[in-house]
């Protein structure tokens, strides 16, 4: 991760330990399949999950890590816009093709039916159960994150100091508001999840601040 920056090998470390977490948790199933056990490996597993929150919250850090020093151009966020959706896009589809190809002629022809193709292809579906990649799903969100952040491009930075606490703050009350009222079904575009993005952006925002306070070791 360089791009006119300083690599940060702790976030680095913490990508690592979040991946094997990951591992863990959808590699257990089989390791009980072939009648293994361990209460350790079963620890992990059960709270592998959580690889997939420390990724969301480190991908927030990163975008406003590697952005809030560019200056707020159309051409600065059409770059951002052409690198980070394509590095998704070009990195994910040779790997939705060939579980396609392998959905259609070996494994399970008759569920392509109860798959959305298209949502697939370009990452606007999340329900894994639709999803010819089940952990694609992830994907959708970054995708859904990366728009959002794009419009942070057209404020200056003094401003997102502002807005981008009130945008969390209102995440957090509609988010709130949805958990306690069930006749209001969760939605895929003020999803808790996207409060795991923003408060990576707002660790990167006032890392400095909260260090000063040691706030931030609590925090997290």
């Amino acid at each position: 991760m360089k791009n006119n920056k300083q690599t940060l090998h702790n976030v680095q470390m913490l990508r690592a330990i979040a991946a094997i977490l990951v591992v863990f948790h959808h590699a257990f199933p089989h390791y009980q399949a072939m009648g293994e056990t361990s209460q350790l490996i079963e620890f992990i597993s059960k709270w592998g999950f959580a690889g997939v929150d420390i990724f969301f919250v480190i991908s927030g850090f990163i975008m406003a890590y590697t952005t809030f020093s560019k200056e707020r151009t159309f051409n600065n966020a059409k770059r951002f816009f052409k690198h980070r959706f394509f590095r998704i896009y070009l990195g994910y589809w040779p790997f939705f093709i060939a579980a396609l190809l392998i959905e259609a002629l070996l494994v399970r022809p008759n569920k392509l039916s109860t798959l959305d193709i298209i949502g697939s292809f370009f990452l606007t579906n999340a329900d894994m159960f639709q999803l010819v990649l089940s952990v694609s799903w992830s994907l959708s969100y970054e995708i859904y994150f990366y728009f959002l952040f794009l419009f942070t491009f057209f404020f200056p930075i003094k401003q997102l100091y502002f807005l981008i606490p009130i945008l969390f703050i209102s995440l957090v009350a509609i988010v709130f508001y949805t958990h306690f009222n069930p006749q209001m079904v969760d939605n895929f575009f003020y999803s808790s999840l996207l409060l795991e993005f923003f408060a990576g952006v707002l660790l990167y925002m006032y890392q400095k601040y909260l260090m000063k306070l040691w706030i931030l070791p609590i925090s997290l």
